[in-house]
């Protein structure tokens, strides 16, 4: 019997909301939780920084036992109420993982290999895992930083793994909203992922006011969009050349 990761619940904590209904009506509607810093009343001062992604109306005495957020330091406090959450909702029927591929290049400490060697590696594993060919997918959730070597590089290795059809595939990044989470860009990215699977819809790349000629795919600018996906794929390209890329179908 071929084994399968299914996804009963999902937790999130985010600059994009707090709640699964948060978050996603605001990826949908393309709203940024970037905002400006208010020095009068954020503990933040000394910072060379005037923009950040803040997680707002939590606090983590409404939530969590005082024993565990004395236990706990910030992050751990951050994933046990996710995973509270995602505990709450597994008497659902959602979606898996039905493929997942990682490799490491280590090519540079921050920048990506030119040609896109290791991120072509972990899609290709994904697809393998999930037994499909590459036309399957109907979304890519990208890594997609905004950044002129990352969002070149991963374009690039689209192209190599997905050939012409990737023009036929709508590519967008959440990071335009949420910003780069960093450790957990890769969970909360996996959750945006489920939006096409539960509601037909994919999250806009927002803040698109300017095609960059050699970034020619569809990166659903601005607007969220409707969409019949069986299966979607997202991208984690990090650090150190360690890249991760997973596949989610419709469970049946």
């Amino acid at each position: 019997m071929e084994k399968r990761v299914v996804i009963t619940g999902t937790g999130i904590l985010s600059p994009s909301g707090i709640t699964n209904e948060e978050f996603f009506d605001n990826l949908i509607n393309g709203r940024s939780g970037i905002s400006k810093i208010d020095w009068d009343n954020e503990d933040l001062k000394g910072l060379d920084i005037s923009m950040c992604g803040k997680i707002r109306n939590w606090e983590a005495a409404d939530y969590l036992s005082l024993r565990d957020i004395k236990r706990l330091n910030i992050n751990g406090q951050f994933i046990t109420y996710c995973a509270k959450k995602a505990i709450e909702q597994s008497g659902l029927n959602t979606e898996e993982v039905v493929g997942f591929g990682s490799s490491a290049d280590a090519y540079h400490v921050t920048a990506p290999h030119p040609e896109g060697k290791g991120a072509v590696i972990s899609m290709e594993k994904a697809l393998k895992m999930a037994n499909i060919n590459s036309d399957k997918i109907g979304y890519i959730n990208a890594h997609g930083t905004g950044t002129y070597l990352n969002d070149k590089v991963e374009t690039i290795a689209m192209k190599k793994v997905f050939g012409d059809n990737i023009y036929n595939i709508p590519v967008s990044s959440t990071k335009s909203m949420t910003g780069h989470l960093l450790g957990a860009a890769g969970g909360v990215e996996a959750i945006a992922l489920l939006l096409p699977l539960l509601k037909g819809i994919i999250p806009p790349t927002i803040n698109y006011n300017e095609k960059d000629p050699e970034l020619d795919l569809d990166y659903v600018p601005n607007k969220a969009r409707e969409c019949k996906a069986d299966y979607v794929m997202s991208n984690s390209l990090g650090f150190g050349g360690q890249n991760g890329s997973i596949i989610l179908k419709k469970f049946v």
